[in-house]
């Protein structure tokens, strides 16, 4: 894996979670609720190989 696999992956991980949690937050979640929302939005991002 080259480094800019790697940073791919920290951006995509990165912009889920901020879209997840700031959805939430929206939708009227309390902080904890959107982390959970962030975190699960990680947990759930299918990452692929270059083919």
């Amino acid at each position: 894996m080259t480094r800019d696999n790697v940073e791919g992956i920290r951006r995509a991980l990165i912009d889920v979670a901020l879209r997840a949690h700031e959805d939430a937050r929206l939708s009227g979640l309390c902080a904890e609720g959107a982390w959970e929302a962030a975190v699960d939005a990680m947990r759930s991002l299918e990452l692929h190989p270059d083919a």
